[in-house]
């Protein structure tokens, strides 16, 4: 016999091998296959969504325990830091050396705009709030109220947060404040003309800043109860005195 014709009859065997290996193969995977979906999502199925149940439950029950315990040690916390909130409070208002002081003459309208002062808003020793009508960039409610002055309490330029007292802050007031030392502004609605706002001054007066001057009484009140009553030096022995 031939090489060839030998080759040619192993070429069909080793086809004929081939095809049977790969069939064999194919149903071996497949058996496979089926016998790792059982294993994933039928018999250990239950027993994980057990398993995590339980799990689950367990860690509930230390969350709880953990939160119990937080709580329970903040509510500690904020009734211990009442007495440090009061003598911190207590310090800032005896250190405080109080001024309403600040230059109304440095105020200008952006841009050179017509500026016209309309006087006090509120005066005492504390605070000094005046009115001033600006001209804005609006082109037909051309002018604009504002209030702006300094209080003696709260942060220095009025835009830092402050726990003794909050003080307002305007965006986009028609106003250049810079090196005037204001730390208060409130810009109220524009109007047509400089007589609309001495109109709109005159009918609302009582109840322009309303909120903020309320505020502000409470704590000028605590101020000079707090100085009546207490020396600095008798908070030597905290680190926040000096």
């Amino acid at each position: 016999m031939s090489d060839g014709i030998e080759l040619v009859k192993q070429y069909k065997e080793n086809e004929a091998k081939i095809t049977e290996i790969q069939t064999e193969r194919d149903n071996f995977t497949k058996a496979r296959d089926q016998e790792i979906y059982e294993l994933k999502y039928k018999i250990y199925w239950d027993k994980i969504r057990a398993l995590e149940e339980e799990r689950d439950s367990e860690i509930e029950k230390v969350q709880k325990v953990k939160e119990e315990h937080e709580a329970t040690a903040d509510g500690q916390i904020d009734e211990l830091r009442k007495v440090i909130t009061k003598v911190k409070r207590l310090i800032y208002f005896l250190k405080l050396h109080p001024s309403k002081e600040w230059k109304e003459e440095k105020i200008s309208a952006y841009r050179d705009r017509h500026l016209e002062r309309l006087g006090l808003l509120y005066q005492d020793e504390f605070l000094d709030i005046r009115l001033l009508a600006a001209e804005n960039d609006r082109p037909k409610n051309k002018y604009t109220l504002v209030a702006i002055g300094r209080c003696a309490f709260g942060s220095q330029s009025g835009w830092e947060d402050s726990s003794i007292l909050e003080l307002p802050r305007a965006y986009g007031s028609p106003l250049n404040d810079w090196d005037a030392g204001t730390n208060v502004e409130c810009v109220f609605a524009p109007l047509p003309t400089i007589d609309d706002v001495k109109q709109y001054y005159a009918k609302h007066r009582g109840e322009l800043m309303r909120s903020f001057l309320n505020e502000y009484q409470k704590v000028k009140q605590e101020y000079l109860e707090v100085i009546r009553t207490y020396k600095l030096e008798e908070f030597e022995g905290i680190a926040l005195f000096g």
